[in-house]
């Protein structure tokens, strides 16, 4: 979220049954050339039997800068660390002496994301946003004596939009993107290494009539290395009615999306 007006923070402290305390930090704030928005969040909780801890910290971060009235620049990042024991529940059984019940398996995350995006106005009417991103993902499942199953996966993205408002009360949007990602797999269970590509490309027309109706329709193609070409489309409407002050909403639509890498090579 981007940050506006004086500096503002705000710190908060919550706490709830199986010693589950939550602390929150956000500082946010922004001028009309530079704006900023920072937030942390602690999870803890002790579960709710044995062996059924849970940690959690979350970090986000924002930057914008407007180096000319047209023009916009940010830096964007998220970072997620996560352990939770998982509990001796029956069915998860113990994988080196196989046993009804396993009391010592662990689940760890660490999940970093970087990026920038540049937004300009080229005219009154017509306007354009490049986002370039990496994210990194490590899950690390641990269960003694065995060794490891670590899962490095590896995205890199990059996407363009532009938009026209060539007549009044309407925008044409055109995109692109490009997602390339890498998985790295090693442990007792599955050792694999592999990578999928995906290209994109979409449509949106956005009309309002009257002051009163919108009108959005739009289509998207997708290009999956894995799974070849897929078109995907989505039509929407709404109507507001002033006297109540009620907006009435109508859509219909389909969509693509590719099995994860763990669903797509892991046995």
């Amino acid at each position: 979220k981007r940050g506006a007006g004086p500096p503002s923070h705000r710190l908060s402290v919550g706490a709830g049954k199986h010693s589950t305390f939550r602390e929150v930090f956000a500082s946010a704030g922004g001028t009309e050339r530079a704006d900023y928005s920072i937030t942390a969040v602690r999870l803890d909780s002790q579960g709710r039997g044995e062996h059924d801890e849970y940690a959690n910290t979350n970090l986000s971060a924002r930057l914008g800068v407007k180096p000319t009235p047209t023009t916009r620049l940010e830096v964007f990042s998220r970072f997620v660390e996560a352990d939770k024991d998982l509990p001796p529940v029956l069915g998860r059984q113990d994988s080196s002496t196989g046993a009804a019940f396993d009391p010592d398996q662990n689940q760890q995350r660490e999940f970093l994301q970087v990026g920038t995006a540049r937004t300009q106005a080229l005219t009154p009417w017509w306007d354009y946003r490049l986002i370039l991103a990496r994210v990194t993902d490590r899950l690390k499942f641990t269960d003694p004596p065995l060794s490891p199953d670590v899962t490095d996966t590896t995205a890199y993205d990059a996407e363009a939009v532009t938009s026209l408002r060539l007549l009044p009360a309407t925008i044409l949007t055109f995109g692109g993107q490009w997602k390339q990602e890498n998985a790295d797999v090693t442990g007792a269970f599955a050792t694999f290494d592999a990578t999928v590509t995906q290209r994109a490309g979409y449509v949106q027309g956005q009309v309002t009539l009257w002051d009163r109706l919108t009108l959005v329709g739009g289509g998207r193609v997708d290009d999956h290395s894995r799974f070849g070409d897929h078109s995907t489309g989505q039509a929407s409407a709404a109507y507001v009615l002033r006297s109540t002050g009620t907006t009435l909403r109508a859509g219909y639509g389909t969509a693509f999306r590719a099995p994860s890498m763990n669903q797509l090579f892991r046995p």
